[in-house]
């Protein structure tokens, strides 16, 4: 992918990548480099690629994520692989600490070949944390070492993907209006014949247009967006009800459905984790903020 063919969607100012940080990525022999990142909030990287596949995990907070005309929201409960060469962008709109697994698919060859968001296990979890902290060189430890990132890369590639967290994006203006005003509040009431009055367009023209853009009808792709936004909002702690509540919903049991119906999960599933998470985090004196790490580039 070309980076004149990479779709923004956001507007604002953005940080450049370190180059120093760039430089140790693509120069590194390990197979897997994994680097800690602490965003601030309003954080908004300048679109870039790597020679490496990377992927991105949320120890505190959420991020999202701009890549193949798509928008990819990562939780403490999902990473997102983003293969080598591929233009992509990354934001918060929250104090986050994500690490970074940047993986040489030279040396390991299966991994993912398009951007998929992956379930992440307490063992994926643990292995992230436990190779960020290895040694740079330590000759006794090498054969041991390549075995572990082995590991920690078999596990993003056999990981269960996640098909429903992602949202497509267009810079179609009327698409973009209708796309942009749902992402800033996805309990939006307003129906598609409401849009439809607002977009000067019959019907089936703003219907057309809109399967076109995104691949998907109006209801659909307001259904995904409210899924993403429930599993970032259960992780977070809040209840199934008030998340439903938020989401436009005037019962537990028609949210619980929908959720269902597009995730194939019941929402309680990301409810009951999100506790154990976080306990997870204070347990291991990762702190979101300023003193959680010490670079903040993708």
């Amino acid at each position: 992918m070309n980076q004149t063919d990479f779709v923004a969607f956001r507007s604002g100012s953005v940080v450049k990548p370190s180059l120093k940080r760039l430089k140790r990525i693509e120069t590194i022999s390990r197979s897997v480099l994994v680097l800690p990142s602490s965003l601030k909030r309003g954080f908004q990287s300048e679109p870039h690629q790597h020679e490496r596949g990377q992927f991105l995990y949320s120890y505190c907070g959420r991020y999202g994520l701009i890549a193949n005309k798509c928008l990819w929201s990562g939780t403490r409960q999902q990473g997102i692989w983003v293969p080598p060469h591929t233009y992509h962008q990354v934001y918060s709109n929250e104090e986050t600490l994500v690490y970074s697994a940047y993986v040489n698919v030279n040396q390991l060859p299966d991994m993912p070949k398009t951007c998929t968001v992956v379930d992440v296990p307490p063992l994926l979890r643990e292995l992230i944390a436990y190779c960020e902290k290895f040694p740079r060189a330590d000759d006794k430890l090498e054969s041991y070492r390549r075995r572990t990132l082995r590991v920690l890369a078999d596990q993003i590639r056999l990981g269960s993907s996640c098909d429903h967290v992602y949202l497509p994006i267009s810079r179609h203006p009327r698409i973009q209006k209708i796309m942009e005003a749902l992402i800033e509040n996805p309990g939006d009431h307003r129906s598609f014949e409401d849009w439809v009055a607002e977009s000067n367009l019959s019907a089936r023209s703003l219907s057309r247009l809109f399967q076109s853009e995104a691949g998907m009808s109006f209801g659909n792709w307001r259904r995904n967006l409210r899924v993403i936004e429930a599993i970032s909002k259960l992780d977070a702690g809040e209840s199934v009800l008030s998340v439903a509540l938020d989401m436009g919903y005037t019962s537990q049991s028609a949210f619980t459905a929908m959720f269902r119906r597009v995730s194939g999960d019941l929402p309680s599933r990301f409810s009951r984790r999100s506790s154990s998470y976080a306990s997870d985090v204070v347990a291991n004196r990762m702190p979101c903020g300023d003193s959680a790490a010490v670079s903040i580039q993708s």
